[in-house]
């Protein structure tokens, strides 16, 4: 977006949306279909990672807060679905029939950060022969307090 100063005729740039990204294997099979992230102060499914987010409408989380996050995927038992944030990679949980669970914990302090979740198939890990299939969603959030600019969420 372009914004103009009163005397200003050639006016800045700013930034007030982002989206998140899409990586996926040559040839891969297994998509993430969903995202539902659920918190005290959240409760959302997103099914499209590259759509535009308003900052103000980015996933808003506080500091400590608890998260789940539940990840539908078109795989099978046996797959393994990870997510990567600050920190050790974390394992979802398998329930069976393509979805997956995990917790995790937002940062401790105010921050603008990204989680990844990566799903892959049972022979990209188990079988030596396996092709690489892999699906991953990065998707950025925000830890309150942040203030790095007007334009950012307001709580």
């Amino acid at each position: 977006q372009r914004v103009f100063a009163d005397s200003d005729t050639v006016g800045r740039w700013k930034v007030v949306a982002t989206s998140g990204v899409e990586v996926t294997s040559e040839g891969h099979t297994i998509d993430i279909q969903s995202i539902h992230i659920s918190s005290a102060n959240l409760d959302t499914t997103l099914t499209e990672p590259l759509s535009l987010w308003k900052l103000r409408r980015l996933l808003v989380f506080s500091p400590r807060e608890a998260v789940e996050f539940t990840v539908t995927t078109n795989g099978d038992s046996g797959d393994v679905v990870s997510m990567l944030s600050r920190g050790p990679r974390r394992i979802f949980k398998d329930e069976g029939g393509g979805v997956f669970t995990a917790r995790w914990k937002a940062p401790n302090h105010s921050s603008i950060g990204h989680f990844g979740v990566n799903a892959l198939t049972h022979a990209t890990l188990f079988d030596p022969k396996g092709p690489y299939d892999s699906a991953a969603w990065i998707l950025p959030y925000v830890v309150r307090g942040h203030e790095c600019g007007w334009y950012l969420p307001r709580y």
